[in-house]
């Protein structure tokens, strides 16, 4: 996902005005692979019109990083007073940030590759391959 990205959630159902809490979005995993909990300031905008909610990051998301979104269903209300079932989750990954230093580890081949600040002009992947197939 890119770092300058906004997180835009469409509801099934025509809701209330959104309150400024009911959206957490947070780094859980930084560049190097540790572990965090860095909550990511943004301003929330809702579009009652269309029933989206849209975060918006106050500056670009950590590159290679893991990211988590979380909607608290004790939040979101619809126009019946009603109150969604149960939370909202999910994670994804940012691009490589071509400023900082990165670590990308592929855990099925126990593979460690680390990429000093500077390396790359701009955000982007890396692309890595298993290995050359061998005759035995």
């Amino acid at each position: 996902m890119a770092r300058d990205t906004h997180i835009v959630v469409t509801f099934s159902e025509f809701l209330k005005p959104v309150v400024s809490n009911s959206i957490t979005v947070k780094q859980i995993e930084n560049s190097m692979g540790k572990t965090t909990d860095h909550e990511i300031s943004g301003s929330i905008t809702f579009n009652k019109k269309d029933s989206i909610l849209t975060f918006s990051p106050h500056k670009k998301l950590p590159g290679n990083s893991i990211i988590r979104v979380f909607i608290d269903k004790d939040k979101i209300v619809n126009f019946a007073n009603k109150f969604m079932k149960k939370n909202i989750c999910w994670k994804f990954k940012t691009l490589i940030s071509g400023r900082d230093a990165n670590l990308i580890i592929r855990k099925s081949t126990q593979t460690t590759l680390k990429i000093p600040a500077g390396q790359f002009p701009s955000d982007g992947t890396v692309d890595s391959n298993e290995g050359i197939p061998r005759k035995i």
